[in-house]
């Protein structure tokens, strides 16, 4: 029994779904955090994996931070098996909904590929380097000049 005096004690899945995905991420970041401290201890890969499911529940969501960090965690292995195809879905959605990291990320995916996934394209890979771009993130810049470089060169 739960009850104590007129008190109900919550499951805490019931706690934890009244919370915003902005909330249930960063409980997952912290999470996460605290498996790389430990990680030397036997209970890490436990921890990173219950940092991959609170954030797979606020990327679920469509918490933008969340799906690039899921798609991060698809692509590492971390807290769960690394799934190729679960990475460019994660990153790609999380692009759409204008995170710039992942749409730096979509634009090396693009422009070297991932075999048996996504076959290289560079005209796309252009294009979500622009859009990180101008979403203010730096490294795209590099991506942009080194791609447009490249064609330039094989041009000559």
């Amino acid at each position: 029994d739960l009850s104590i005096a007129g008190y109900e004690e919550e499951e805490p899945n019931a706690a934890l779904s009244r919370k915003k995905p902005e909330q249930i991420y960063q409980e997952g970041k912290r999470i996460w955090g605290q498996g790389f401290i430990n990680r030397k201890q036997g209970n890490y890969k436990r921890i990173l994996t219950e940092s991959f499911v609170l954030i797979k529940q606020a990327a679920e969501e469509n918490y933008p931070l969340a799906e690039f960090d899921l798609s991060t965690m698809y692509r590492d292995g971390i807290g769960v098996e690394p799934n190729p195809g679960e990475y460019v879905k994660w990153a790609r959605r999380s692009a759409e909904h204008n995170c710039g990291s992942a749409q730096n990320e979509m634009g090396v995916i693009y422009e070297y590929g991932i075999e048996g996934v996504i076959e290289p394209n560079k005209e796309e890979a252009i294009r979500y380097y622009t859009q990180a771009m101008n979403q203010g993130v730096p490294v795209s810049i590099a991506n942009l000049e080194r791609i447009i470089e490249a064609e330039e060169d094989t041009r000559e």
